[in-house]
């Protein structure tokens, strides 16, 4: 049976399905993509380890387990590492930096 809330096809005790069928939750709006911020709802089955996209609020995507994706959703996925480039404020030059670091760069 597809899970509610990613799609994902698995295979599950009657009991279980029962349950499932009366989740109550928001569908990821894209097959194999989980984005930051967006409140999905109750879990709805513990053990979906296929890999979808976790897509984060500044637009980088990361490739990682379903239900660790629904996880970082709901908690906020630690600083977003990826590396940019920015203009300097106090020189004007283009420079490295990590993504999070974006909206403090007058600091930096």
């Amino acid at each position: 049976m597809p899970l509610p809330r990613c799609g994902h096809e698995h295979t599950v005790p009657c009991a279980k399905a029962v349950q499932l069928e009366q989740w109550t939750g928001v569908q990821c709006e894209e097959q194999d993509v989980v984005c930051e911020g967006v409140v999905y709802g109750p879990k709805d089955f513990n053990a979906c380890r296929k890999k979808v996209t976790f897509r984060r609020r500044c637009g980088h995507e990361s490739s990682m387990p379903c239900e660790e994706a629904f996880r970082m959703a709901e908690s906020g996925p630690p600083l977003c590492t990826e590396q940019v480039i920015a203009k300097s404020p106090h020189c004007g030059h283009d420079c490295k930096i990590s993504c999070h670091e974006l909206p403090n760069l007058s600091n930096i």
